[in-house]
Formats: C-alpha cells, structure tokens, sequence
C-alpha cells in the first residue's frame, strides 16, 4: 500500500506538527502494534485502574485532534485515542479495508492488543461512522457507543458536501485549513491556533487512504442494541440534523440522541463541557442499566 506520506519530507514535517498537538494533551503516552490493516498508534492518558473509553477521530485529523476534552473525560477513564490506520497520523497502512466489516475487525484486533474487553467507544465524524461500523458487525466487542457529529452513518451527506469531501483527496491543492475549519464550526468560535497548523500541515503533507462513509441501513441500524448516544450540534453543515436524529431515534433502539445548541460539526471542541457531562451522564447511567439487569 502507498504510503500516507509522498517523501521523507513530508513525514518530518507533518509529524512535527502532529508532536506540537500532542503537547497539548496531559501527560499522554504512545504504544504500536501490528494488526492485519498494518501499525496502529493509540494515545493513551488516565489512570489505569479506571474504565477504558476508546476514542475514535474525524478523518484527516489523527487523535491528537481531542485535545480540548481529553483532560476531561480522563478524569473517569483511562482514554485510548486512535490513529486510524490509512488516515493522517502515526499508523501505517498495509492493506485497504474492503469494508466497514474490515474497519470492525481491525478495532477488535486492537482492542485485543491493549486487554481491553467490551470498552466504550466515542467517535467523532468519521470516527463516529466506524463505531456504528463495530456496533453492526461485532456487537460483542464494545460496550456503550457515543456518536458526536457521525459522518453519513445516519443521514447522507449533502450533495455538496459529499462533493467537496470526495474532491478534497483529489485535487493537488487544498484550501486553507483556516477557511475549511471555519465553515465547520458555530459563528463566534475562534479555531485554535494549533489545531490550524496541524490541518495545514495535512493538507500540504498528507494523502490519505480510508473508505468513503456511507448511511447504514434500516436493518444494519436496528440490529445496533448497545446503549447509544447521539450529539449532533444545531448548525451542522454535513447534513440535516434534524432528519439524522429522527432516524436514530425511529431506528436505534436503544438510543439518546440530542440536537447540542450553539455547536456545529467540531463538537468536541466547540462545547468540551458539555460533551464530557453528557457522556458521564450517559456511561454512568448504562452502568447502572446493567447492574440492575
């Protein structure tokens, strides 16, 4: 498989800014291992007699990119942060997922390599396509999901979204990160500064190599029977919010799925606080679920 990275250069640079990120985060520790779609990289960070909560990323992002809530939410848990193997990051690529079965399989083979047995897992945009990936095609593997703008898994994308997001790994330039960022977030946010430099470090660098998220099915979503949380932000601008949230809340069905005021498609980062409460809110309250059963 080709590389993320077209020279030398482009890997350096790249992953200074992707170091400059990761000083943002508390205290946070690296591990690698192999798996059938190649190395995977995880953040780690939290004590690790707490409960383990897996974090999946936005595409061409890395898990540097939760910075604004990890300091929070690894106050509970011991945080895994992923580099999804084939998009920007530390993980390395060897062979192309046919499927979002094979996305599943890899989650489960890196789950096995860090001990962990049914975690909770959060995905943000794509990240959040891949949980639903896992919660359909090993539902034994993860415990309480938490869905954070998902990318297409509930709704399709806008037509000009989807266009914009295919071309984007096309064309030989990229807009600027500031601008691309800026049409994702609340009016009035001011985008970090850091965070700019590594997307533009992205776009200069990076090439990626991960599938397309497409809508799952009414069958696929009914079958998803784990506790489920669903924040999508008022002005998300992939897709209709609205539509997403009643077809979670028609199909999942066991599901919490909230429109967040004031948030756009960077949830995390736009409102940090109230995404860390509504997810302590919500794992405690499975917990209790399965205590009580």
């Amino acid at each position: 498989m080709p590389s993320i990275f077209r020279t030398p250069g482009d890997r350096t640079a790249y992953l200074a800014a992707y170091d400059e990120m990761l000083r943002r985060w508390p205290r946070p520790s690296l591990r690698s291992f192999d798996t059938g779609l190649g190395s995977t990289n995880v953040i780690e960070v939290g004590d690790r007699g707490l409960p383990p909560l897996v974090l999946l990323p936005p595409v061409s992002v890395s898990a540097t990119a939760w910075f604004p809530i990890v300091g929070m939410l690894c106050r509970h848990h011991r945080v895994f942060a992923f580099d999804v193997v084939g998009d920007a990051g530390r993980s390395t690529l060897t062979r192309m997922p046919r499927s979002g079965a094979d996305y599943a399989d890899w989650l489960v083979e890196c789950f096995h390599a860090l001990g962990l047995e049914r975690p909770a897992v959060a995905g943000h945009s794509y990240g959040g396509w891949l949980a639903l990936q896992l919660a359909v095609n090993r539902p034994s593997a993860t415990g309480p999901i938490i869905l954070l703008s998902p990318a297409s898994g509930l709704y399709p994308f806008h037509w000009y979204a989807r266009l914009f997001l295919w071309l984007a790994e096309k064309l030989p330039f990229r807009p600027p990160a500031r601008q691309v960022l800026g049409a994702q977030v609340h009016r009035g946010y001011e985008l970090d500064e850091t965070f700019v430099a590594l997307m533009d470090a992205v776009s200069a660098h990076v090439r990626t190599h991960v599938l397309f998220p497409t809508p799952l099915s009414d069958d696929e979503l009914t079958s998803v029977r784990m506790p489920t949380l669903v924040l999508i932000g008022e002005s998300e601008p992939l897709y209709d919010a609205t539509a997403a949230l009643e077809r979670a809340r028609l199909l999942l069905p066991n599901v919490d799925a909230r429109l967040v005021p004031k948030a756009s498609h960077l949830l995390p980062m736009e409102r940090p606080g109230f995404v860390d409460a509504a997810i302590e809110a919500f794992l405690e309250e499975a917990e209790a679920a399965v205590r009580i059963a």
